[in-house]
């Protein structure tokens, strides 16, 4: 298991469209929290995947922001458990957009 309780795949169909796909990767953000449990460490990759959700809120429904928004969470490589959370959120949106309408 990743640093995510929920995989996207798993849980949405893909959408064929970005806007479609904005609200599903955001609405699994907000499932994810939902699926931890109560601990510090769950507790801020609470405060990582919040983070994450005010961004898409903030976002262009359009397949290039999604693209651009799913790199940059993917370059954050430190090492940091924000980090390794955001890479993982990111690897999957760039995983649903690449399959999306297929």
């Amino acid at each position: 298991m990743g640093v995510l309780p929920l995989r996207f795949a798993d849980e949405f169909r893909l959408a064929g469209d970005p806007q479609t796909l904005l609200i599903d990767f955001w609405s699994f953000l907000n499932a994810s929290q939902s699926a931890l449990d109560w601990s510090p460490a769950a507790d801020r990759a609470w405060d990582h995947l919040e983070e994450l959700e005010l961004e898409l809120e903030d976002g262009e429904p359009s397949t290039n922001w999604l693209a651009a928004t799913a790199a940059r969470w993917c370059a954050a490589a430190d090492g940091s458990e924000r980090a390794l959370l955001r890479g993982e959120a990111g690897r999957m949106l760039a995983e649903a957009l690449s399959t999306k309408g297929s």
